[in-house]
């Protein structure tokens, strides 16, 4: 939600681990964030030279896409960074693709990547009420 409303990675990314504090039920995801280490001021610069892998667990997965989000310039540098660690490639590079959408916007998907996409009426449909839904007051 943070990414969307155009805040910046790390705070986006602060702001959701205490909005998961406060909800019941949520200490797993809030256990999963402290282990990726998102408390410390520094936590961008650290995650990020700690080159973390996208192993199938999603802590993994998730710290892997902040560090490529986080070192990226582009959406492009961010997927492409992403899906070259290897491993669970599929999973990391997906993930990337969703947070540096929302972090840089849909004029930032290379055009080229865009066109092979199938059904783009009913996607942008999609995207456009999960936008909505997400940005309007009382969802987060």
């Amino acid at each position: 939600r943070g990414l969307l409303a155009g805040r910046d990675v790390a705070s986006a990314v602060r702001d959701a681990r205490n909005v998961a504090r406060a909800h019941d039920g949520a200490p797993v995801l809030g256990r999963e964030l402290d282990e990726i280490g998102v408390l410390d001021s520094d936590w961008p610069d650290r995650l990020v030279a700690a080159r973390p892998r996208g192993t199938g667990y999603v802590v993994d997965s998730l710290r892997a896409s902040l560090a490529c989000l986080l070192a990226s310039r582009s959406f492009e540098q961010a997927v492409l960074s992403a899906v070259n660690l290897g491993e669970d490639a599929d999973t990391t590079g997906a993930v990337t693709g969703g947070l540096a959408g929302l972090h840089y916007g849909l004029a930032a998907i290379p055009a080229r990547w865009r066109a092979a996409l199938a059904r783009t009426g009913d996607l942008a449909t999609l995207f456009g009420a999960f936008a909505d839904r997400a940005l309007s007051p009382g969802h987060g």
